[in-house]
């Protein structure tokens, strides 16, 4: 399985794979993806209460997820170039689980994210724009797969909607929910998206 060759990966790395500024140099971008995604795991085994972690998670096996599709519908094309047969092959058999695979962890790791982050704000926590980062990958996710009465349910979940009407009313706004100016642009960034493909969910049901 993919999970599977990834760990044979990580397993196999030494300290001679790494260069002295920590980057690779000994794997294509093909396998830093694949390799990202074991570091990730990993690092859950150890710190398996870091929202932001599993949110990482999530979008990386997002985009190994949207790669591998690429790859095998390229796959396809040319099979189906040369080949009269339309049937189903041992390798579409193999595609079609690799990917239920990958969904059900990308499920897993965005789940695990928002349900952390709920639980830190129960208990007084400052996680509110970690939460409304997970929701939004949530939603999105969601919403790729045409799950648009979930992707709403878990978009609704943000408490912070703020309507601004003009520029000064904005960033008075982003001050009193975040503490820099980089952040509260990008919080304000994250909840405006949120409430955007909320709406077009909405419309969707």
């Amino acid at each position: 399985s993919l999970r599977q060759r990834q760990q044979t990966r990580h397993q196999q790395l030494s300290s001679a794979d790494w260069d002295d500024s920590g980057s690779l140099f000994k794997y294509e971008q093909h396998d830093a993806l694949e390799l990202a995604v074991s570091c990730l795991e990993e690092a859950a085994k150890h710190t398996p209460c870091d929202g932001r972690l599993y949110n990482n998670l999530g979008i990386a096996l997002e985009r190994l997820l949207e790669r591998y599709n690429t790859a095998n519908n390229n796959n396809s094309n040319n099979n189906n170039n040369n080949d009269d047969d339309n049937g189903s092959t041992p390798h579409d058999n193999s595609a079609m689980m690799m990917t239920v695979e990958l969904n059900e962890r990308i499920r897993t790791a965005y789940e695990t994210s928002t349900a952390i982050h709920s639980a830190c704000q129960r208990v007084g926590c400052d996680v509110a724009a970690d939460f409304e980062s997970a929701c939004l990958n949530r939603g999105l996710y969601l919403s790729k797969l045409d799950e648009f009465g979930a992707a709403v349910e878990v978009l609704s979940r943000m408490t912070v909607q703020p309507a601004y009407d003009d520029g000064d009313a904005a960033d008075n706004a982003a001050d009193n929910v975040a503490g820099d100016a980089a952040g509260a642009w990008a919080r304000r960034r994250v909840v405006e998206d949120a409430m955007r493909l909320l709406s077009f969910c909405q419309k969707q049901l």
